[in-house]
């Protein structure tokens, strides 16, 4: 057999954390005090607590460029390794920076055969947007997300009968029509 990722973070390791980041927020402990820079957030917890997960490395850190990243026969085996697995939910949290690059992929297909396996699909989004065909993951079976927590996204939406709501925003104010 050949090392393909020789030189990197072996398994299990998260050398970014981002996976670990996002599975503790979905399975973080029920009732822990969030403090952050002295300010009190009160107590927080994961969407699912009580939930197990089924972590599959297919993305790689090493100090050789050419070897950093997501291949997509890695992920595509990831994907499938959690299909015979049987998990219940799969969280996709990679987007690339740019739209998808093509209308039907092989992570697509994989997909879809998670799906019509009765798995519930989340994937990012990207990280290129807000404009337009810059959304990644958008194939109906997959339910696609967005998020923002840093402060500095904060914006309120007025709609056209005065309502307002104040939330993330994508990288500009949003408002309805005047009316």
């Amino acid at each position: 057999a050949v090392d393909t990722h020789q030189g990197q973070d072996e398994p299990p390791r998260d050398g970014e954390g981002h996976g670990s980041h996002t599975s503790s927020t979905a399975v973080g402990d029920y009732g822990n005090v969030a403090t952050i820079d002295g300010t009190d957030y009160g107590t927080i917890s994961g969407v699912a607590p009580a939930a197990k997960v089924a972590m599959y490395k297919a993305c790689w850190e090493s100090s050789d460029d050419d070897l950093t990243g997501c291949d997509e026969t890695d992920l595509l085996a990831a994907i499938n390794q959690a299909v015979i697995d049987g998990v219940d939910v799969i969280n996709y949290s990679i987007g690339g920076d740019e739209g998808a690059d093509t209308i039907y992929s092989p992570t697509d297909q994989a997909f879809l055969n998670a799906a019509a396996a009765g798995i519930f699909v989340a994937a990012a989004a990207g990280n290129s947007g807000p404009a337009a065909s810059t959304l990644d993951n958008a194939s109906p079976w997959i339910t696609t997300v967005a998020a923002s927590s840093i402060p500095s996204f904060a914006a309120k939406a007025v709609l056209g009968n005065g309502d307002s709501f104040t939330g993330a925003r994508p990288g500009r104010l949003v408002r309805g029509p005047q009316g």
